[in-house]
């Protein structure tokens, strides 16, 4: 609801904006007082960037600004780091919250797709089900970056609520289309 969840991102393609306001309900004007005045930090920082600053001062009672975070995952799984913006706001200095958001990859085990089509879970792996494609016969593009990985097309077939897929070797693939 806050939007610091950034959700599923493709690793080989994707990234997500999310603009965050600073509201000041104080009766002086808010200085943001940091030099940037929103700093990344934590285990994952070099996945989220910080594309527009907020302004400074931030005026009295309802003054806003915003800034903006994009969020481009480097690897698989759960990606995480902290916000921090200092400012001379005597009881929240600094204000910080943690922000997180999941690397999604295509995991082929023994030529069975390991949830292959909308990123799911913390693990960065891809949800396929036949509820997300009717029935027919598809051609997936995959990129291999693993290790036995091999190169793409290959073909997925759907057929009454279940679906196969041949040809792909063991490995981890990163980026994938889907076309009838």
């Amino acid at each position: 609801a806050d939007h610091t969840d950034f959700g599923g991102v493709n690793v080989a393609s994707g990234s997500v904006t999310r603009t965050f306001t600073i509201e000041n309900t104080g009766a002086g004007a808010l200085n943001l007082t940091g030099t940037p005045k929103v700093v990344i930090s934590g285990a994952n920082a070099a996945d989220f960037t910080v594309t527009t600053q907020p302004a400074s001062p931030v005026a009295a009672t309802t003054g806003t600004t915003t800034f903006v975070i994009t969020f481009d995952p480097s690897a698989a799984g759960m990606r995480t780091a902290t916000i921090r913006i200092a400012n001379d706001d005597a009881n929240e200095n600094p204000y910080t919250f943690a922000i997180q958001g999941t690397g999604c990859e295509i995991s082929i085990i023994a030529g069975t797709a390991t949830n292959p089509s909308t990123c799911s879970g913390t693990d960065g792996s891809i949800a396929f089900t036949s509820t997300n494609l009717p029935d027919g016969t598809y051609s997936l593009s995959f990129t291999p970056t693993g290790a036995g990985a091999t190169a793409s097309p290959q073909n997925i077939t759907v057929s009454a609520n279940a679906f196969s897929l041949t040809g792909l070797s063991a490995g981890t693939y990163k980026d994938f289309s889907v076309a009838n």
